[in-house]
Formats: structure tokens, C-alpha cells, sequence
């Protein structure tokens, strides 16, 4: 009778010694994490805008029409109203009719993302006499806009514009303003006129599958 219960309690030392195994078990399985580091940087879009190019009909010191021509790179990426001028035209020099100023420029793609573009001439001051008689052309590519100053410009727009200009390549593009010899000539003198050229730039947003 005595060995039967040592079996027995020996059975239930076995058993229980199994379930306390079990239940360490289930704290010790094998495990293994991954983790993955991601990061993102935001890109940026960024130009230059240089003149390569300026052609011009003035006046020399002596009152007669004459032409010049500058080849010379003058960066307008920075420009403005109060300290550049896309003509070179210095504080109280005048024009005449007869008179016509071409800058060539190229718009250049620094960035991280490709754009588009367009191009605007807005007149600042007060229409007159003398914007009425200023015609401006802008010409990109084989696109050309001709207008009175006096109404303002655009080539392109926000929703169609004038091209894609991918990161590292460039885009040209030309301004002209002429003083028109019209029969009212007399109604500009001594007028003055201010206008801004600003070119827009927005990322192009066209997917275009992997080859």
C-alpha cells in the first residue's frame, strides 16, 4: 500500500513539475524586434534669374538715337524695383520714341523639385500717356504676348504654364519695351512710368512613371 501511494505522489510531482514548465514556457519563447528607422527632408524650390543678354535703341549724351549691346551675366535673382533696374537705365535718364530695350534672361532650376513658370508685367504707377505709347513683348520658347504697357502682360499661367524646368536645366526667355512712334507722341513727354516683370514659379505636380 505504501509503495502504490509513492507512486502515486510521484505521479503528482511529475505532473505538477510539467505544468510549472508549461507556464514558464510561455515567458521564455524566442523573440526578436526590428526596428526601422525612416526619415524624410522637404525639398525646395529654388531659381536664378539672370539677364545674358541686353539690346538697346537709347539716347546717347548728345540727344541721337543709338544702339548698344551688353553680353555681359547681371543676376536679377535678388532684384528689385529699388536697387536694379532690368535695362540698366540710370535714375533721370529719358527716353524718346524710337527708343526699344530687349533683355534676354534665363531662369535656372536650383533647387530640389521641378517647376513651371510664367511670366507677368505690371504696371505701378498711374497709366498715362506714356505707358499708352510703351508696347512690351515677352517671348518664351515659340510663345510670344504684345501688348500696350498700360494693360499689363501675362504669358502663361498658374494652371498652364510657359514649361517645365527640371532641377539643374534652365528656361529662356526675352522682354522688349518699345516707345511707339504714334501721332500723339507730344502726350508722353515728361511722364514717367514704373512697372515690375516678376516671373512665378510653382512645382510641377505631374507624376510620370518609373522606365
Amino acid at each position: 500500500m505504501a509503495k502504490a501511494s509513492r507512486k502515486l505522489l510521484l505521479a503528482l510531482l511529475t505532473i505538477a513539475v510539467c505544468i510549472a514548465l508549461l507556464v514558464a514556457g510561455t515567458y521564455a519563447l524566442f523573440s526578436a524586434d526590428f526596428p526601422v528607422t525612416n526619415h524624410l527632408a522637404a525639398g525646395n524650390l529654388s531659381a536664378t534669374l539672370v539677364r545674358d543678354n541686353l539690346e538697346t535703341v537709347t539716347l546717347n549724351a548728345g540727344g541721337n538715337l543709338t544702339s548698344t549691346t551688353d553680353g555681359r551675366d547681371k543676376d536679377f535673382t535678388n532684384a528689385s524695383s529699388e536697387n536694379n533696374n532690368l535695362f540698366d537705365l540710370a535714375e533721370g535718364v529719358c527716353v524718346a520714341p524710337g527708343c526699344r530695350f530687349t533683355a534676354d534672361m534665363v531662369l535656372t532650376n536650383t533647387g530640389t523639385v521641378a517647376f513651371s513658370y510664367w511670366i507677368e508685367v505690371v504696371l505701378k504707377s498711374e497709366a498715362n500717356a506714356f505707358a499708352a505709347q510703351l508696347t512690351v513683348s515677352v517671348t518664351s520658347a515659340d510663345v510670344t504676348a504684345k501688348k500696350p504697357l498700360a494693360e499689363g502682360i501675362t504669358l502663361g499661367s498658374e494652371g498652364e504654364g510657359l514649361g517645365v524646368v527640371i532641377v539643374g536645366s534652365s528656361a529662356r526667355f526675352s522682354l522688349s519695351v518699345e516707345f511707339s512712334d504714334l501721332e500723339n507722341n507730344n502726350d508722353a513727354q515728361d511722364q514717367m512710368v514704373e512697372f515690375d516683370m516678376i516671373v512665378h514659379a510653382i512645382q510641377d505636380a505631374t507624376v510620370t512613371p518609373s522606365p
